[in-house]
This record gives C-alpha cells, structure tokens and sequence, in this order.
C-alpha cells in the first residue's frame, strides 16, 4: 500500500527528557524504515515542517513521489519566534538571521525552486 504522510510538527525537542528515552534514534530507525519502504510514498505539509521533522514529510531523498505543501505553511530550520528569543541578546547573529531571512519566500516558491517541495497547493 502506498503511504501518505499529512505532517504540522514544530520539530524535535531538545529537552533531556527526549535525549534521555533515545528519541533521535529512534527517529533514525523510523527514517531507514520509511526510505527502504517499496511502494509509493507521498508527503503533505499542513502547518509546520521544522528541522527533523522534514524526515517524516517523505522528502524525495527518501524517495517519495511527491511531496507538497498547504498554503501557508511554513518550513524551515527553525521557527522565527524560537529565533527571536535566542538571539535576542546577541545583535550581530540576529542580524545575520534577518539578512538571511530576505532570501525566504512566504509563499515557498524558493523551496519549490530548490526542488524541496513539488507545489504548494
């Protein structure tokens, strides 16, 4: 059967409580299940896709056969209020965080020209 993940997760959590029950390994063991697995994989982003998370929207490089996002998703590495809190006291990296941040599209167009997502839909 073919699978379809429809995905709105914030990330992973880096409390020790999670590093202590070996949730990363276990991400990583769910990961080379869903690469190795050999019928259709299909990836829909609802809300959220940040950092880890990505893993479980089946990307291509796990070889889905599309993966798309609702308009007005976000994606990224983080989120921007996550940022803005721990920048807050060092200027010159907040900086560089929204000089960066021009490059991004709210509508996803550069991660669909980047071949990240198929479409937004």
């Amino acid at each position: 059967l073919p699978v379809l993940s429809c995905i709105d997760a914030p990330g992973g959590d880096p409390r020790a409580s999670e590093s202590d029950a070996d949730a990363i390994m276990k991400m990583i063991e769910l990961v080379h299940t869903m690469i190795e697995y050999p019928y259709g994989k299909m990836g829909i982003v609802t809300g959220r896709l940040y950092g880890g998370s990505c893993m479980f929207a089946f990307p291509k490089i796990f070889g889905a056969e599309r993966t798309i996002a609702i308009e007005g998703a976000k994606v990224g590495i983080i989120g921007d209020q996550i940022v803005a809190k721990i920048l807050e006291g060092n200027p010159r990296m907040k900086q560089e965080w929204a000089e960066n941040a021009k490059n991004e599209r709210a509508d996803l167009s550069d991660v669909v020209s980047e071949s990240m997502l198929d479409a937004v839909v």
